[in-house]
């Protein structure tokens, strides 16, 4: 900003104006051949075309801004020096002015909500999905799995339920990052589905039952970290997880997964898995796999977790079951659809990069070989709470 700007009087700083250089833009350079290119000054990482493009907006404050197709690729630019950034201590003097330490972030007790994220009309699926159900192959349960998992509508059976009790044994395939979306179920030979596909048809189900019954809830963790990462499930993931309220009515939410054709069941945390019963099951079951029994045992399921509102020195927390550390309520609410998965809005949290830095440390970005700047990561350790102060 030169000295003639019409705001100029209002921002000129007389002190400490040498400390740190004063807001700026930067302008890079792009050096494309094929496929890829490469930012200057950084010449070691590669970027794919389809991360840049087709260009996306994002908000900011209000109004929006252009920004590249996959975002969180472009986090890693200009970070390969880690000369500076591996061995950050806090606190830190030289970042701590970069910090808004003078108006510090005021801490909200903000109301839950719920999201209201509408899924994608996946016309394709819908439409493929219609021509298999007119012609449904038969379901033929081995005799090791018939007694346990064949289809049954007793509500007190469904109730002593043991966990896994009643999931499909499947064995499904890994198909590649953003590649086994749901359609390839009816591609895919059967009983070797892509388990993203499963893992899709699972938290969709899932998403519209939590809408339906007006309950505040969120993806988290992994699944999060996919949608923000990837915009997709991460391929390699066995489960997805959403975290529900800690008043959910479990009753209720298994007999409505029920009537879809999945099981919902309580262990150390609540999970849900495919049915027998499920449409598609004749698709999925693998007929040599063992009975589900466990989270190893390879069949896709959900981790279904718990939140619950605490107060600590007037700030309001969200604790997470199993989380590393709580997150102020400010933090999670008002629940937001901005990131996707599998081109479906997601709901998610305000801040996801509070949890991430809390759940994965600072290298949950798109290459975990490269690293945060050193004052970047500073300023963004500020959002998690102390996970020791937290738990107090």
């Amino acid at each position: 900003m030169a000295p003639h700007h019409t705001l100029a009087t209002l921002l000129y700083a007389d002190e400490g104006a040498r400390a740190v250089p004063p807001p700026h833009l930067r302008w890079s350079t792009m050096l494309s051949v094929e496929d890829v290119f490469t930012i200057a000054p950084e010449k070691d990482h590669v970027y794919w075309q389809w991360h840049l493009t087709p260009l996306a907006c994002l908000p900011l404050y209000n109004s929006s801004m252009l920004a590249p197709s996959l975002p969180a690729s472009f986090f890693t630019a200009g970070h390969s020096d880690q000369t500076k950034t591996a061995n950050v201590t806090y606190p830190n003097p030289e970042c701590e002015i970069l910090c808004d330490q003078d108006t510090p972030a005021l801490q909200h007790n903000v109301d839950a909500n719920v999201a209201r994220c509408p899924l994608r009309n996946d016309a394709e699926y819908n439409a493929r999905l219609a021509g298999y159900l007119r012609q449904p192959l038969p379901l033929q349960l081995s005799p090791a799995h018939a007694p346990y998992i064949a289809p049954f509508s007793d509500t007190t059976k469904l109730r002593e339920g043991k966990p896994w009790e009643y999931c499909l044994p499947i064995r499904p395939q890994q198909c590649g990052a953003r590649r086994g979306i749901k359609t390839t179920l009816f591609e895919t030979p059967q009983s070797k589905p892509c388990r993203s596909a499963v893992l899709q048809i699972l938290l969709e189900n899932m998403l519209e039952v939590i809408d339906e019954l007006h309950l505040p809830s969120f993806v988290y963790f992994g699944t999060l970290l996919g949608a923000w990462r990837d915009e997709a499930i991460i391929p390699h993931t066995a489960d997805v997880d959403v975290v529900l309220p800690s008043y959910t009515n479990w009753t209720h939410v298994q007999d409505v997964m029920w009537a879809r054709g999945f099981y919902v069941f309580e262990r150390d945390i609540h999970g849900a898995c495919v049915a027998s019963h499920h449409p598609l099951a004749s698709l999925l079951y693998a007929p040599n796999q063992t009975r589900t029994d466990s989270s190893m045992h390879g069949t896709p399921y959900l981790d279904l977790y718990m939140w619950k509102k605490e107060y600590a020195a007037s700030t309001a927390f969200i604790q997470v079951e199993t989380a590393n550390a709580k997150l102020t309520a400010s933090q999670v609410f008002p629940l937001t659809c901005n990131h996707t998965i599998f081109g479906s809005p997601v709901p998610g949290i305000q801040h996801p990069e509070a949890m991430f830095k809390s759940e994965y440390g600072d290298t949950y970005d798109v290459d975990p070989n490269l690293r945060l700047a050193a004052c970047e990561s500073y300023c963004d350790y500020q959002l998690v709470p102390n996970k020791n102060a937290a738990r107090a």
